[in-house]
């Protein structure tokens, strides 16, 4: 049976800054939902022929924001196109 070497985990102060930006981007997504007051926040579909979606949940409009990042991320780099 082959082993194969162990994940390094590098931390790289640009990664942490990175992190703290998306963490941001999330909870400035939430924070309308928060509070005594809670509001509606629009969340766009993927397919744009739909109306946006008004969620009230914080967790729900997390978990949207994440499963559309793993989608571009599972995208990520885009194909190259060679004539």
């Amino acid at each position: 049976m082959a082993t194969h070497p162990a994940p390094r985990v590098v931390a790289d102060p640009s990664a942490g800054r990175a992190f703290q930006r998306g963490v941001n981007l999330i909870v400035d997504a939430v924070r309308p939902t928060l509070g005594p007051t809670h509001r509606l926040v629009a969340v766009e579909r993927n397919a744009r022929v739909d109306p946006p979606e008004m969620l009230v949940s914080a967790g729900v409009i997390a978990r949207r924001i994440i499963a559309i990042g793993a989608l571009i991320h599972r995208k990520w780099p885009p194909e190259s196109t060679t004539p």
